[in-house]
């Protein structure tokens, strides 16, 4: 048997069963089977009122409403399911916190419902001077604009994730700017503040931790994680590389350092006298470094030394730098070396430039009097 055709778009089955054939909201012609007659008439209604709503946006298709909360909820387990590294899920953290307590305080329950106007309070939000939120209420705080950029970063992805799922056409934050950051120049350490740091006595473990943030131009976090299969001693190079429980920054960063005479020359002591079976640089005791300890060494030393200056770790790594550039090295050179995903970070550099430049200059002497210096 057949089915037999009952009504517009409807058929019933020989097996009692019930078929739609339509064309849907994208134009496209499709037949479903229904258990009921009653269930086919719902969807027939849903699929005229949803052609109906395409037809009045202008050909487009009406998104599917879909809950604020929710959508934050989905976003924050994408950033753990990238595995991200712990600091930095901790850092997303308060901003998923304050992104919740704002839509509910604006009672915005469907992600559409979040509109430009909500993206230029929130922005407001971020930007105002407030009180002290530890308790004193003589100080006013302003969000460096740094953290409000971060927070404005991670909220436009989420929407933008909306926007990809259909949920949403327009990213309702597409219009805010970021806040101009300024360019402060990096810190580090001078010769003589190296010569009075080192001279110090301090534990081996703590010295070669130090010596390799400053020969290496590692972040902590890279070196604390180098293991001796990192480190090929007869091409010259450490390789920086994720590890279960560890990623590096961005994609760039996992790379090749090659070693200088310096480094090579500590390699060489570590191997030698090793404290670890697994890392490159432990702690006295054997085990992973740890930066609040590291640092709270380093600051120690630094005090022993009778150095003014701030004393960080990561100073090492802008000393490693600024000696490169001082030295001649390119910035796309420094780029490779550093892990660094864009130019733009190591620009940071470029002041320690011009002083070096002088002798390049001068090939420009005589260009228009012909004399010696003029290059053809």
């Amino acid at each position: 048997m057949k089915r037999k055709h009952i009504a517009k778009y409807l058929f019933r089955l020989p097996d009692g069963r019930y078929q739609t054939e339509m064309h849907e909201a994208d134009g496209v012609k499709r037949r479903r089977t229904h258990p009921t007659k009653k269930a086919a008439d719902v969807y027939i209604a849903k699929t005229l009122h949803a052609r109906y709503e395409t037809k009045m946006n202008g050909g487009r298709k009406t998104p599917v409403r879909y809950k604020m909360l929710d959508a934050i909820n989905d976003f924050e387990k994408s950033k753990e399911r990238l595995k991200r590294r712990p600091a930095t899920l901790k850092r997303y953290r308060p901003i998923f916190e304050q992104l919740r307590i704002f839509v509910q305080q604006h009672g915005i329950e469907y992600v559409d419902e979040f509109t430009a106007d909500h993206g230029t309070m929130l922005f407001n939000a971020l930007t105002e001077p407030r009180v002290d939120p530890r308790g004193n209420t003589d100080v006013v705080s302003v969000a460096a604009p740094k953290t409000v950029n971060i927070f404005l970063q991670t909220v436009k992805g989420l929407f933008l994730e909306e926007v990809r799922r259909g949920h949403i056409r327009k990213n309702p934050l597409a219009h805010v700017q970021n806040l101009p950051l300024p360019r402060k120049k990096p810190e580090y350490y001078t010769r003589d503040e190296l010569a009075a740091f080192f001279a110090v006595d301090m534990d081996i473990a703590y010295r070669r931790a130090f010596m390799g943030l400053l020969m290496s131009g590692c972040r902590f976090a890279e070196l604390a994680n180098l293991r001796f299969e990192d480190v090929d001693l007869d091409a010259g190079h450490v390789h920086v590389q994720p590890y279960e429980g560890f990623e590096t920054k961005t994609h760039n960063a996992e790379r090749k350092i090659p070693m200088g005479e310096d480094l090579r020359a500590l390699m060489d002591e570590i191997y030698s006298n090793p404290l670890s079976e697994i890392y490159v640089f432990a702690s006295p005791k054997g085990y992973q470094l740890r930066e609040r300890s590291l640092l709270e060494v380093c600051k120690r030393v630094g005090m022993k030394a009778g150095l003014s200056s701030r004393m960080f770790l990561h100073k090492f790594r802008h000393t490693f730098a600024t000696y490169l550039v001082r030295g001649g090295v390119p910035l796309e050179d420094i780029k490779e070396l550093l892990g660094h995903s864009s130019i733009k970070e190591t620009e940071i550099y470029a002041h320690h430039r011009p002083d070096d430049l002088h002798h390049q200059v001068r090939r420009l002497d005589g260009l228009l009097s012909g004399k010696k210096g003029q290059r053809s």
